[in-house]
């Protein structure tokens, strides 16, 4: 067998990933996926127990890095409030991924864009 590896392309090791609206549904799902990939993943829901609950249930299943936040994305305070989190814990966000409130959930794109650059990292 070659060494050619037809998944190198979606590992996500080194990687971390924010995904609103994360606690239930497609949005844990996705989030099960990133951290299936080797992805370190924030779950960011309304519901702050429910965020924990999945990315622990989530750890569990995949070894990933995982946590989860309560964050209301239409709140700029909450949005800063969870970038900050995942700066701290993970020293920054490759990405984003909005499951909850799409419309609303843009504002950690451009929070990423005001810093210059994609990828958020700790100073």
């Amino acid at each position: 067998m070659s060494g050619f590896d037809p998944f190198a392309d979606f590992r996500m090791h080194d990687h971390v990933a924010i995904v609103t609206g994360g606690a239930q549904n497609i949005g844990a799902a996705i989030a099960r996926s990133l951290a299936g990939a080797g992805a370190k993943v924030v779950i960011a829901d309304l519901d702050a127990d429910k965020a924990k609950t999945t990315a622990e249930s989530i750890a569990e299943k995949t070894g990933a890095s995982t946590f989860g936040l309560g964050c209301d994305v239409t709140s700029e305070a909450d949005i800063q409030a969870g970038v900050d989190q995942t700066v701290v814990a993970f020293g920054g966000s490759d990405g984003d991924c909005h499951d909850g409130a799409a419309r609303h959930s843009r504002r950690f794109r451009r929070r990423n864009r005001r810093a210059g650059r994609h990828r958020i990292r700790h100073p």
